[in-house]
């Protein structure tokens, strides 16, 4: 694999097999991430790696709540499914949303409003549609804030797959996919996904299964990012050490628990990597 292909920082998702909205009844996903702010030419992704590739990230206008785009990476979305599907055109393609971090309180605030609610998805649809996307990707969602914001994001997401539903109805195309991207923990404190919502709406769940310890000032102790396995007062994607096979991990059995069945449930790592500098040595 090229380093150029490393560089696009791709999200590669374990092979599982998925009870999926879509046509086909159960499917395998291979699919990966490509972000516009890296630089890389989409003509260098080999698509033919992949079913699905993901592309990020568009953003919600806080005043219209409506999607944009940066008018900088504006000519990659424009082009971006053209172009992976003359190497693979079977290959599907998804418009990632990012809401997270300092977004997140704008996205929440913005949920809790019905007509900003219909805002959302209605432009979701569209921006999906004028650009070639086959799904959306929500990106960012952190089970925090309070009950309410998660009961919100429930509703939200019954609204969406009817929105869905309806749009391709209407337009004899087909279902836009759903997807969102989870912490890795369903539940931080009392704070849980509305799990009930995600199995009835989302097509699959993307697990994130990495930046367990990140340079650049975060975190004082050097370990692997992204490992799956490791001593217990390390994070690592299976941190309780209760399975020998690397698909049954700890992630999807918590989820599972809560009631998503790990044939919905994608593992996310990155193939990438970073760098410590040590100072004062």
């Amino acid at each position: 694999m090229s380093s150029k292909l490393v560089a696009l920082f791709l999200l590669i998702l374990l092979y599982l097999a998925l009870k999926c909205h879509c046509s086909t009844p159960q499917s395998r996903v291979k699919a990966g991430y490509y972000y516009t702010d890296d630089g890389n030419l989409i003509s260098d992704l080999n698509s033919k790696l992949f079913t699905h590739l993901i592309c990020g990230f568009t953003f919600v206008n806080p005043s219209t709540h409506h999607l944009f785009i940066n008018f900088s990476t504006e000519q990659q979305f424009s082009t971006f499914a053209d172009n992976v599907k003359t190497k693979n055109p079977s290959v599907i393609t998804l418009l990632s949303i990012w809401v997270g971090r300092e977004l997140l309180l704008n996205f929440f605030s913005m949920i809790n409003q019905s007509s900003y609610r219909n805002s959302f998805v209605q432009s979701s649809i569209e921006t999906a549609r004028l650009y070639g996307f086959q799904g959306l990707d929500l990106s960012g969602v952190e089970p925090t804030g309070n009950s309410s914001d998660m009961a919100n994001i429930g509703t939200l997401l019954d609204e969406w797959r009817v929105a869905v539903n309806s749009e391709a109805k209407n337009s004899s195309k087909p279902e836009l996919l759903l997807v969102m991207s989870g912490n890795r923990l369903p539940a931080l404190g009392s704070v849980i996904y509305p799990i009930d919502s995600m199995t009835r709406n989302l097509d699959w769940v993307h697990v994130l299964a990495y930046n367990y310890y990140l340079p650049a000032g975060r975190d004082r102790v050097t370990f692997f990012h992204a490992a799956l396995y490791g001593p217990s007062k390390m994070a690592n994607t299976d941190d309780r050490q209760l399975h020998q096979d690397p698909l049954l991990t700890v992630q999807r059995d918590l989820y599972s628990i809560h009631g998503i069945e790990k044939t919905n449930i994608l593992l996310i790592t990155k193939l990438h990597k970073t760098s410590n500098k040590f100072h004062g040595l």
